[in-house]
């Protein structure tokens, strides 16, 4: 809405903002595609809906050939969290933990099908270990869930957790970007 508003004064023309949440940005994404070319519906969707969610649902096999990319807005930072007292200082030692109580993990999600739970699933299966992954939708549910106990790391973007993390009631583990976090630069990236 922030965005639309500032488009609001550089186009000179009011805008309609719809949301259409849901399957990862692919019925947003759909809708944008089935459009009239004519310029007059833009959509917002993350990049997962057009590189990775084709895996894992149905998806238009033309989605990138029937829309283009116009601007690309920012980035979000993800990261693997757990609550600001947990015992887990490290992506190491979460591991560990999750080695030693096989199936008494839970590793919430901001949804079903996203770039983070494949890598999340891929570093469980790497590591070969029994973690359950509890999709939520989006990322403030995710947040609520490690500080209320409920899951016991989180992965997903800063928008909901950099507050937390400068506050101390979560510790970020890892950081999923190629660079560490600006303002959590002793964090490792999942690379290193």
């Amino acid at each position: 809405r922030a965005l639309g508003q500032e488009a609001r004064k550089a186009l000179g023309q009011e805008l309609i903002i719809v949301n259409k949440p849901g399957a990862t940005g692919v019925i947003s994404a759909n809708d944008v595609a089935s459009a009239s070319p004519d310029g007059y519906t833009i959509g917002v969707s993350p990049s997962t809906t057009f590189t990775l969610t084709h895996f894992v649902q149905d998806v238009r096999a033309d989605l990138l050939e029937t829309t283009s990319a116009l601007v690309s807005i920012g980035r979000q930072r993800i990261g693997v969290l757990v609550k600001g007292d947990s015992p887990q200082r490290s992506l190491k030692e979460f591991i560990e933990h999750a080695r030693r109580n096989p199936g008494r993990v839970a590793i919430g999600l901001p949804g079903a099908g996203t770039k983070v739970e494949m890598i999340m699933k891929a570093i469980g299966a790497q590591e070969t270990l029994d973690m359950s992954f509890v999709p939520f939708q989006g990322d403030a549910p995710v947040s609520a869930a490690i500080l209320g106990g409920h899951v016991t790391a989180g992965a997903f973007s800063a928008g909901a957790w950099g507050a937390h993390v400068r506050a101390g009631t979560m510790r970020l583990l890892a950081s999923m970007e190629e660079e560490r976090i600006d303002y959590a630069p002793e964090v490792p990236t999942l690379i290193e």
